[in-house]
């Protein structure tokens, strides 16, 4: 058997440590290269989900506008049910903390006011 010395040892450890090194160092650079390219070709991506978030966002509160002026008109008239009358305040509520405010408000509180709501 042949005998190994510190210093051979010492050479296989220094080696066995730099390669674990460049290994971890070249995944790290890579890994981090491609992060750069995936985010710059997710970026359009992004911008465009976000329009499309602002867009839903608006569409839903004009059908929820719609809607309660819809069933304002039927408190209005005094045909409104019980169950109309707990949605009106949920959407109602809904459209205010989503920031819509108009005549809906005006004809809201005109409403409560008479007793229609």
């Amino acid at each position: 058997m042949e005998n190994i010395t510190l210093g051979q040892i010492a050479k296989e450890l220094a080696f066995a440590v730099a390669l674990i090194g460049s290994v971890v160092y070249l995944k790290k650079g890579t890994i981090k290269g491609l992060s750069k390219v995936i985010n710059s070709q997710l970026e359009p991506i992004k911008v465009e989900i976000k329009k499309l978030k602002e867009e839903t966002s608006k569409n839903n509160l004009s059908s929820i506008k719609t809607d309660l002026i819809n069933l304002m008109e039927l408190a209005d008239k005094k045909t409104i049910s019980t169950e109309q009358k707990m949605r009106s305040y949920e959407l109602y509520d809904y459209y205010c903390q989503h920031g819509g405010n108009s005549y809906v408000h005006d004809k809201w509180e005109k409403l409560k006011k008479e007793g229609k709501l």
